[in-house]
């Protein structure tokens, strides 16, 4: 299966997302103007949303240890950090087997997008912002 494949699919069903074919990956803003991008490689698609600045964190080792034990409730997704422009950001992503089917890809995304909301919402207590 190849991105344009999954693009096509997304774009065949009904959902509130804007959907982008940009640079090798596709680009999902849904109607809560949250944003994932999807990849691919030969074994495995990832799916991350960025979620906000590590430095915005007012003590990262506290946040970073509160949401190691909620992640567990979060089905399908994982909290990370990542580096953009030489910046660290927190991130949540989902990942899959190449070989699934498209049905799951789009579980995946709309799940990550319940996730980003649940993470965002328990953050707020952390955050200087």
């Amino acid at each position: 299966m190849s991105l344009n494949e999954i693009n096509e699919f997304l774009h065949q069903n009904e959902h509130d997302w804007n959907i982008e074919l940009a640079d090798g990956s596709i680009v999902i803003t849904n109607s809560d103007e949250l944003s994932a991008v999807l990849v691919q490689s030969d074994t495995q698609i990832l799916i991350e949303s960025l979620l906000f600045p590590a430095h915005v964190v007012a003590n990262q080792a506290e946040f970073d240890n509160a949401i190691m034990f909620e992640q567990k409730a979060l089905p399908l997704s994982s909290v990370a950090k990542t580096v953009v422009n030489s910046e660290p950001y927190y991130c949540a992503f989902g990942a899959l087997s190449s070989e699934s089917i498209f049905k799951n890809i789009e579980l995946e995304i709309k799940v990550l997008f319940q996730n980003v909301k649940t993470i965002l919402n328990f953050s707020t207590d952390f955050l200087n912002v």
